[in-house]
Parts: structure tokens; C-alpha cells; sequence
């Protein structure tokens, strides 16, 4: 990642102190819902998945995923203060953009990691929450960079369709690779042995809530440090955003999904995408390319259209002839295309047409059939 090199001098940074916010889940019996907010890839290989970023502030290290050249997908609590835990977790105000940094280096643990090099944050962006303070089903930031990153090529979200209980998924994030040692965190590390294990809403035996509707869970891998962290499908698409989990024992994480919000990420990616006067990713764009535009799948065409070879690119069309727009005709496909993509009508031996070789082939034709009647 190419990044600034920006030095703060007074930091107070204090990464071992994040220990004493990473509590186990205590008294699950009796429903406390005492799950650790912040959340390592245990059993992890180092990861050469560059679009997955440590996100730090000046107290503590996550993960984040970036999704366009200047946006990363993280953990809104990696990015607010808070007050309590789990679903009971209340925002209580978001650190300063100057006490944030993203970088897809390692992040050493002992050291300030503002003293290095990294991208600084310009700007913050949230999902509306159901009471405008709850973390739980909405625990999920948008942040835009200074500048846009070079040299990555961005994780795209998986926003057609949900996580699916057993679906394989491969962890990655920079948190502590042993549990118990926090000098273990801060190299991007994955873990590709893991599964989605729950999909939708959990409660505590007590009838606390546990995870809402828009949340699901993964069986084992992240941890203290993977707060913000993709999970990646087989595909490379990245499923949700790390939340919190029972940082005792590292299973049974929550992930928020990212099906759900969609149209939000949609419209912030290409509102950024707009700001800054470039093209926003494909996937970015679905139900918004008209008529003749060009697309990679059938969703980005606004409605009644789809997605097919046009000449040599894909571009949004009909598929019935009969709905044809501008002068776009029915091709020899059976959709529409632009005229010039459209064959001549053939013609037989006694049409007429009006180019000199076809009269000339025609009356040709003409005196080889004479030719045959007398030799007969």
C-alpha cells in the first residue's frame, strides 16, 4: 500500500491496556450476554491478501477490508467509544479521524503505529441503527482515506445473497494468533477451515438477545484483534464484518451481514466513487445501468433489461425483441442489438438488389439457368 508517512509524537496508544476490553463470555448459563466487543485469526497461515488492512486507533488494533480504492468496510466499534458489552453495547461518540490509521503492513504491537507509515481516515460513514445507539445488527463503518490506495485490487461484498448455514468461509485479519499472547497480534493471517454455523437471530437461555436477524456466526477462527475482519466465500467475495464474540474460548464469533445493507453500501461506494470523478465498481452499480450501457452482470441493468454480448462488449439489452429501444433491432441472437450488428436480409436468384455485384451475380444466375434449359 502506498501510504503517507505521518508522525504523531504524543500518542497515548496503549494496546496492551485493550486487553482488560477483551472479557470472556461469562455466565452464558444465566444469559449476561458478556461477549467481547473487541475481537485474532487463531490457527492462522500468513495471508498475502493485501485488500484485508489493519484499522487502528489510539488504543487498540482491528481489521477492515478495503472495497474501493479509498473505502474501507470495518466494525463501527473499532472506530466509536462505547459503553458496555455484547448486544447490550451502547455508542457513546467516534474517536477523532486523526487518532485513526490503516495500513496493509504489519502492525507491531510494542511500538506506535502512528510512527510509521500508514493511510489517514477523511471521513466516517454509519448504517442508520434501529435506536440510534445500538451496535448489535448495525455494528458496521464505512471509512474513506485521504487518498485513494494503489497497487490493491479491492474485495468485493457479497450483497446477492446471504450467508447459508455450512457454507465453508476463509477468516483473515491481523489479531493474535495465540490466545493468550497479545504480542501475537498485528500480521494478516487467515484460517480457511471454518464454517458459517448460524444464520439470523440467537437469544440467551434468560431471552436476552444474543444476535438480531441481520447477524450470523462462524464456528471458529477469529479473534482478540479480528474486530472488523472479512469472512470470504469460495468465490473471494467477502460475506460480513467481524463483531464481537466469547473471547475466552475464540468460537462462535458474529459477523454482521452485508446482504441486508446493500443498498446503503451501494449508494455510499458510488457517491464516493462520484466525489472523487471516477467510475465506482461493478458491483456497485446494480439496477442503475440503462439501455445500451455497459455492465458484467445482469443485476447492475435497471429493471426489464439484462446483461449479454453486445458486438464485443456486454451491455444492457432486451432479451424481448419486441421491447427494442432507440433503433436497436432483433439480432440473429433473438435480443437487441444496434443496427449495424444486424445482418443484410439474404437475397435469392431472382431478387434485386441495389448494389452493382448483387445485379451482376443475379443476371449471372440468370444465364446459367438459360445455359441449362437448351442443353436440355
Amino acid at each position: 500500500m502506498s501510504m503517507d508517512r505521518q508522525l504523531r509524537s504524543a500518542c497515548r496508544l496503549h494496546l496492551v491496556l485493550a486487553c482488560a476490553s477483551f472479557l470472556a463470555l461469562a455466565g452464558c448459563g444465566s444469559g449476561s450476554a458478556l461477549e467481547s466487543q473487541r475481537q485474532s485469526i487463531l490457527g492462522g497461515v500468513p495471508s498475502n491478501r493485501t485488500a484485508v488492512v489493519a484499522v487502528f486507533n489510539i488504543d487498540e488494533l482491528c481489521t477492515g477490508a478495503l472495497i474501493d480504492v479509498d473505502l474501507v468496510l470495518t466494525a463501527r466499534h473499532c472506530v466509536s467509544h462505547l459503553s458496555g458489552i455484547g448486544c447490550a453495547a451502547k455508542r457513546t461518540g467516534e474517536y477523532a479521524l486523526k487518532e485513526l490509521g490503516v495500513t496493509s503492513d504489519s502492525v507491531s504491537m510494542s511500538i506506535n503505529p502512528f510512527s510509521l507509515p500508514y493511510e489517514a481516515v477523511a471521513e466516517l460513514s454509519f448504517l442508520p441503527s434501529p435506536d440510534g445507539e445500538a451496535l448489535c445488527g448495525g455494528d458496521i463503518a464505512l471509512l474513506r482515506l485521504a487518498q485513494p490506495v494503489v497497487g490493491i485490487v479491492p474485495l468485493e461484498p457479497r450483497l446477492d445473497a446471504p450467508p447459508q448455514v455450512g457454507e465453508p468461509v476463509t477468516a483473515v485479519g491481523y489479531g493474535r494468533s495465540v490466545g493468550d499472547n497479545p504480542d501475537s497480534a498485528g500480521t494478516r493471517l487467515e484460517f480457511a477451515g471454518a464454517k458459517v454455523s448460524l444464520v439470523g437471530a440467537a437469544s440467551y437461555p434468560d431471552g436476552s438477545p444474543r444476535r438480531t436477524d441481520g447477524e450470523w456466526a462462524i464456528d471458529k477462527g477469529p479473534c482478540y484483534g479480528d474486530s472488523g475482519s472479512p469472512a470470504l466465500a469460495a468465490d473471494g467475495r467477502t460475506l460480513g464484518v467481524m463483531s464481537r464474540g466469547a473471547g475466552a474460548v475464540c468460537t462462535d464469533m458474529t459477523y454482521e451481514r452485508l446482504d441486508v445493507h446493500a443498498d446503503w453500501l451501494r449508494g455510499r461506494v458510488r457517491a464516493a466513487a462520484a466525489r472523487a470523478g471516477r467510475a465506482p465498481p461493478a458491483w456497485a452499480l446494480v439496477h442503475s445501468a440503462a439501455f445500451g450501457e455497459g455492465c458484467v452482470r445482469a443485476d447492475q441493468c435497471v429493471d426489464g433489461l439484462t446483461c449479454l454480448q453486445v458486438g464485443d462488449a456486454s451491455r444492457c439489452t432486451s432479451a424481448d425483441c419486441a421491447s427494442c429501444q432507440s433503433d436497436w433491432k432483433c439480432g440473429s441472437e433473438g435480443y437487441c442489438v444496434p443496427p449495424e450488428l444486424v445482418p443484410a436480409p439474404a437475397h435469392g436468384c431472382g431478387a434485386s438488389g441495389s448494389s452493382a455485384p448483387l445485379a451482376l451475380a443475379s443476371a449471372l444466375a440468370v444465364f446459367a439457368c438459360a445455359r441449362r434449359r437448351r442443353s436440355t
